[in-house]
Formats: structure tokens, sequence, C-alpha cells
């Protein structure tokens, strides 16, 4: 994720268990949606909801 996403998220999502893995910022959404991509191939069964991706939130 994107590191000015507001702290209250990120507490909540660590509450939860979550790891959160932070991307520079000056690469923006599309460098947060390549890590996220890259994650997913790293681990065997792993699915996305692919919503970083153009459209999908629409």
């Amino acid at each position: 994720m994107k590191r000015m996403f507001k702290l209250t998220k990120t507490e909540g999502m660590r509450a939860l268990g979550i790891e959160i893995i932070h991307t520079p910022r000056e690469d923006g959404m599309l460098g947060a949606a390549e890590k996220a991509d890259k994650i997913k191939r790293s681990i065997p069964g792993a699915i996305s909801l692919e919503q970083l991706k153009i459209g999908a939130t629409r």
C-alpha cells in the first residue's frame, strides 16, 4: 500500500493480523499494484481481488 495511507486504517488492519507492506510514494498506485502482483505470484495458490487495477472500483 502507498505510504500515505491513513494511519487509522493501517492500525485497524494490523489489529486483524494483516501484514502491511508499504511501497514508495513516488511509485504511486501502479507501484502498489505491481508489488501486490509480485507477492501474489510468490505464494502458491494465492489469489488477488485486483482492486488496484484501473476500472476495478467503478
